[in-house]
């Protein structure tokens, strides 16, 4: 199929690849197979060098050879608006003035808070929700700490 001149195009999305876990292998594998233009890998890294660049950070590694790297910034005042909106849908709310505070619009924070609310058991009493401070805590530095974020 991903040789195909013709027919659909096959999308592979993975989030939260880290360098040296079985998955990167993997992924590093497929890069080195060159399967063609009907297969498209989308990836998501904190860490992106260890993905796209040797160990010395010289040479490029399979998956940097092909890849094209996207690097995320800050999110605007409309997209974090539109982030708010998307954590609204699964109980996650900010208090009034938080979409003023730049920390918040960093893509990991966003992340490390979603996760951190999502692993706490309280969290699945769907009757329940959060509303998270208008501005960050010293908490993050911990949740931070546990994950593998920013």
């Amino acid at each position: 199929m991903s040789r195909a001149e013709v027919g659909p195009t096959l999308v592979v999305a993975i989030d939260g690849i880290e360098p040296g876990t079985p998955m990167a292998t993997d992924l590093h594998e497929l890069a080195s197979l060159e399967l063609g233009p009907k297969l498209k890998v989308i990836l998501t890294a904190d860490q992106r060098e260890g993905l796209t660049r040797t160990t010395n950070g010289r040479t490029k590694t399979g998956i940097g050879a092909q890849c094209t790297e996207i690097e995320l910034g800050p999110l605007g005042l409309e997209e974090f608006r539109l982030a708010q909106a998307v954590l609204v849908q699964v109980r996650i709310k900010f208090a009034a003035g938080a979409e003023y505070c730049e920390d918040y619009r960093a893509p990991w924070v966003l992340r490390a808070l979603y996760d951190n609310v999502a692993g706490d058991p309280r969290y699945a009493d769907e009757d329940k929700g959060v509303i998270l401070a208008p501005t960050l805590d010293l908490r993050l530095v911990d949740i931070a700490r546990e994950g593998r974020y920013g």
